[in-house]
């Protein structure tokens, strides 16, 4: 039995056998089709050209907006290559003739020209070589994220071990085998995280020497005490086993979601959704409602921008997985360099005149992006009624802007036929500037929704160490969500929270004292935020408020917050240290 210290990503513990993946490697399906099936592999090929296609000239409308012609003709190249009718004969050949699938025989003919091209010297040659193997990548990619290509590499569950992991690696090796993860790269806010988080998966990432685990090991994942433990002895796997099934018995019991406090005054609770696949796991009688449904995954997923008619089967995927509860879609909240990173488009990465780009901005400054998810959105309209939520507000204006290009989305699907039904749209109240014109935003949107997260890191900066108070115990933060909740009142719209704050006991009673009345929480907090909303007695809280106004530091408030607590409670918690 030996023990490696790694970093804490995502809290949890698994048991089990270990996974190695090799981030760089494609896994190529080597099988023929039936002859019944060829039809809808060249479909396939297809449609993964298209899609490859409107990636591209999304890119290209990009680069010529921020620089010019001469720059957006590098992307000219790529699209010459996918219209090439020579180079799609070859493929149809291959699929017609030997009954390769689609993916085999692309990746047969894509090779042939690698190869060709190495043998070149020339730098004309090798920077073809640069636009192939980019298409290969992207096609490749749409190809094998085609749910009849998706063949598991993990077909038991296992702990997945690998120097760094993509979400679309993630969700191409069967995420319902995946117990755990551990990597070299990675870090809290990475994609990844976003991913495991969202999954309740432990994670534990800055493990250098993969190769002192391998794939005969059994191993015990701690990610709450930030170590693995590689062929534990008996003893400790069933202290770790008897720990694991109590976490799991937790989990599985139903929750019967209340709509008051103790004290009877109305609380709404709802949770936040990263990934489609959460849904598919969750008993639909034990949420209300989804306050923060994140786009973000269906970039994540492809590592591009999807279609509109992706976006579209995804978003009505949704809306009947949910059903009648209420359910609020969030634009594409993208920081710069995930979004950049999505379009392959190294040369933005150092130019610090785009160092702002972030959230609605993003999308504002993109446009085509914008209208599409619009568009997409629109069409769901008549399924049922949903609301639509825009990230990272900093003026008013952006809004408008916003609601603007949304009017064109929606006289665009009618000049196509397509009817659709008014959206309520909102706002996502997270940056400073915002504060100052709360009256002014309230008359464009139809709701606020607070995310404490962001909020905190524009009141108070960045500078964070992982064994400080957290940033949302600070005064100021109540000070600034107490003036939001004020602002919703007088013009009569909602006001939810939505980040981290809403999940955290302690923050939540001076929450509940500045008059929140309505959180989204994650999944895994669920339960129990639910119960402590259930015991949550606010006409005891006094002069709660007053008392955390009057405060200069984050720690004096936690004090305070804790007393309130454990008086009310009885119980003592572990206070949030940030890291999670």
């Amino acid at each position: 039995m030996r023990i490696i210290k790694g970093k804490k990503i995502s809290k949890g513990i698994s048991i089990g056998p270990v996974f190695h993946y090799k981030s760089d490697q494609l896994y190529i399906p080597d099988y023929n089709v039936d002859e019944s099936e060829v039809e809808q592999e060249i479909d396939n090929f297809y449609l993964a050209i298209n899609n490859c296609i409107e990636e591209l000239q999304q890119t290209r409308e990009l680069v010529l907006h921020h620089l010019d012609e001469n720059h957006a003709k590098i992307i000219d190249s790529q699209l010459m290559i996918l219209d090439d009718t020579s180079f799609h004969d070859e493929v149809i050949s291959l699929i017609k003739n030997k009954n390769n699938n689609a993916i085999k025989a692309f990746n047969k003919v894509i090779t042939v020209y690698e190869e060709k091209i190495a043998e070149s010297n020339s730098s004309y040659h090798q920077q073809r070589d640069i636009d192939i193997r980019d298409i290969k990548k992207r096609i490749l990619h749409h190809l094998i994220n085609n749910e009849n290509y998706i063949d598991g590499q993990i077909d038991s569950p296992s702990i997945l071990v690998s120097h760094s992991i993509s979400p679309s690696d993630f969700f191409n090796l069967e995420p319902k085998n995946i117990t755990g993860i551990i990597t070299t790269e990675g870090g809290s806010d990475s994609h990844l995280a976003i991913v495991a988080k969202a999954f309740g998966l432990p994670y534990i990432s800055g493990i250098e020497k993969l190769d002192l685990i391998t794939d005969q090991d059994e191993i015990i994942l701690d990610a709450n005490e930030e170590k693995i433990i590689v062929n534990p002895v008996s003893s400790k796997k069933k202290d770790y086993r008897k720990e694991l099934a109590e976490y799991k018995k937790q989990q599985n019991r139903k929750i019967e979601i209340v709509d008051e406090t103790k004290d009877g005054t109305p609380f709404d609770i709802k949770i936040n959704i990263e990934f489609i696949e959460e849904l598919q796991g969750l008993d639909e009688n034990s949420y209300k409602g989804i306050g923060l449904f994140r786009t973000e995954f269906l970039g994540l997923e492809r590592n591009a921008f999807p279609s509109e008619e992706e976006q579209y089967q995804v978003y009505r995927k949704v809306l009947e997985t949910v059903g009648d509860k209420p359910l609020v879609f969030r634009t594409f909240d993208f920081g710069r360099d995930k979004f950049i990173d999505m379009l392959d488009m190294e040369m933005f990465h150092t130019d610090e005149a785009y160092k702002d780009w972030g959230g609605i901005r993003l999308c504002l400054e993109n446009p085509t992006i914008m209208k599409n998810q619009f568009k997409a959105m629109l069409r769901c309209s008549k399924i049922r009624s949903f609301k639509i939520m825009l990230p990272m507000i900093s003026s008013v204006e952006e809004v408008r802007q916003a609601k603007e290009i949304c009017h064109e989305a929606e006289a665009e699907i009618e000049n196509e036929h397509v009817s659709c039904d008014n959206i309520d749209i909102g706002a996502m109240v997270e940056t400073k500037s915002i504060l100052y014109n709360l009256g002014e935003l309230a008359e464009e949107v139809e709701f606020f929704s607070i995310g404490t997260n962001d909020l905190a890191y524009f009141l108070l900066g960045s500078d964070r160490k992982e064994d400080s108070i957290i940033h949302h115990y600070h005064p100021k933060m109540f000070k600034a969500i107490r003036k939001i909740v004020k602002a919703g009142q007088e013009k009569n719209i909602p006001v939810t929270l939505c980040g981290e704050m809403g999940a955290d006991p302690y923050a939540l009673l001076g929450l509940a004292a500045v008059g929140i009345r309505s959180v989204s929480v994650s999944t895994n907090s669920l339960a129990q935020i639910n119960e402590e909303i259930k015991n949550l007695d606010i006409e005891q809280m006094g002069e709660l408020d007053s008392l955390i106004f009057n405060c200069e530091d984050s720690e004096t408030v936690l004090s305070i917050l804790k007393e309130y607590y454990e008086n009310f409670t009885g119980k003592q918690i572990e206070a949030n240290s940030g890291t999670e």
